[in-house]
């Protein structure tokens, strides 16, 4: 179950939406590579698309169509998308998203995107400092993985995944690396 710390961070997410044009779902194209590899591994048709943000990638539905995918779009934070998805996917994929949760929220959304994959879950998220100031209050208290590593991150998914494959994409700007692992 979600803590008060989600709720805030979720709260603080609504806001932003209603008035910013932030959280573009445009992000998504720097993990389309390892998102079409797991598509053909997998014979994927079905995704839900965690976190999607405002999705400007799937409006037109061309990048759906040349991946071979019908895709479900479900973000919290944005009116248009924030119904629950139903039902499980082939494929569920989670891009920069998960950084906007509260660490002590982190193994409970894992497990969500767990129990939505029939086969796969791909993670990508960024490593370093944010330049969104949405949750600095929250950051500042040590509630929010901002400063994560590579390692925290694939380590909080083994300790998580259960019923199918997990692909966790960083990427450190600052040092120039960006690491690929799949935990089981």
């Amino acid at each position: 179950m979600p803590t008060d710390a989600y709720y805030r961070a979720l709260a603080a997410t609504k806001k932003l939406h209603a008035g910013e044009k932030m959280f573009s779902g445009r992000f998504l194209v720097r993990y389309l590579d390892d998102i079409r590899a797991i598509i053909a591994q997998y014979r994927v048709k079905t995704m839900l698309d965690y976190g999607c943000g405002r999705a400007v990638k799937w409006e037109d539905g061309t990048l759906a169509k040349e991946l071979g995918v019908e895709v479900t779009l479900y973000d919290p934070g944005v009116p248009r998308f924030e119904t629950e998805p139903v039902g499980s996917f082939d494929m569920v994929i989670c891009t920069q998203a998960l950084g906007s949760i509260p660490v002590s929220d982190i193994e409970w959304a894992i497990d969500r995107l767990d129990g939505y994959a029939r086969s796969a879950v791909y993670i990508g998220e960024r490593l370093g400092p944010v330049r969104k100031k949405l949750h600095k209050d929250m950051a500042a208290e040590g509630a929010m993985p901002h400063e994560w590593t590579h390692d925290q991150w694939v380590g909080a998914v083994a300790t998580r995944a259960r019923g199918c494959s997990f692909y966790v994409r960083t990427t450190d700007k600052r040092a120039g690396v960006s690491r690929m692992e799949e935990v089981e």
